[in-house]
């Protein structure tokens, strides 16, 4: 996991590139979504910092720490609502960049100074905290992906500069890269049944988004990551992750997905 959080991080370093798509102030996201993700973030830090020092991090089972948390990953605040444009392009992939780090905060969480990561220790310890992250983060993406496929729609062939096409499909890849990450969590053998059933409920119910934004040459592997994971899952998980094989086997690609 360690590896696809790093990669899906320098990928996402290319928002530069793709936020100069999108022009104005943004659409359905709300105008406070900045300042919510922002407060809740450095809310977090503090926790943070008081925690490091005995070994480990804000955990959801604290009244105090999972108050914190269901702000930052409050979608209603931060994501609002459906229909995403042009527009929501910038926000949507800065709350992308800070979810990302909260995400790389528990599952790169060294075990002492000078220790590398163990991330499945730290799956099976911040479970809790990893999997909300994670469905939060699909949320996401699945909001970022029509806003950028109505991006690509409004450039049209002119507009869609090498350096435009290049930052699309790497940021592309970075997404995919993140809902693999999702997938492999499935395969821990500590995740709970109820974590288990909540993140693949989230794929499910992202599915269509998803498996959209992924060219047809990168659905085999996200289809096999997903076929490694089943025998890992309980028949609540299990029904779900079905569900997405069959969607992404059906779902069309074009825009986002169809860029080469």
């Amino acid at each position: 996991m360690a590896s696809r959080l790093s990669a899906g991080l320098k990928r996402l370093a290319v928002l530069v590139l793709v936020s100069t798509l999108a022009s104005g102030a943004a659409a359905e996201v709300p105008a406070s979504a900045t300042t919510q993700l922002n407060t809740a973030y450095a809310a977090l830090d503090g926790l943070i910092r008081r925690a490091r020092p005995n070994g480990t991090l804000p955990r959801w089972s604290e009244p105090d720490s999972a108050k914190v948390l269901a702000q930052l990953w409050d979608t209603a605040a931060i994501l609002g609502r459906p229909p995403y444009t042009s527009k929501d392009v910038t926000v949507l992939l800065a709350i992308l960049q800070k979810q990302i780090q909260v995400l790389r905060t528990y599952s790169l969480f060294p075990p002492g100074p000078g220790v590398a990561p163990d991330t499945v220790r730290n799956t099976a310890v911040f479970q809790d905290e990893i999997t909300r992250a994670q469905i939060f983060l699909i949320k996401t993406i699945s909001a970022a992906i029509p806003a950028m496929n109505d991006s690509v729609g409004q450039l049209g062939t002119l507009g869609m500069t090498d350096m435009r096409r290049q930052g699309l499909r790497r940021t592309r890849l970075g997404l995919q890269e993140l809902v693999t990450g999702a997938v492999q969590t499935l395969r821990n053998p500590s995740l709970r049944p109820a974590n288990q059933t909540l993140l693949a409920e989230s794929l499910r119910d992202n599915a269509a988004v998803l498996a959209g934004a992924t060219p047809q040459g990168d659905r085999p592997a996200l289809r096999a990551a997903i076929q490694l994971a089943l025998p890992s899952l309980g028949a609540a998980a299990l029904a779900p992750m079905q569900s997405v094989v069959a969607v992404l086997s059906g779902a069309p690609c074009d825009r986002l997905c169809a860029l080469e």
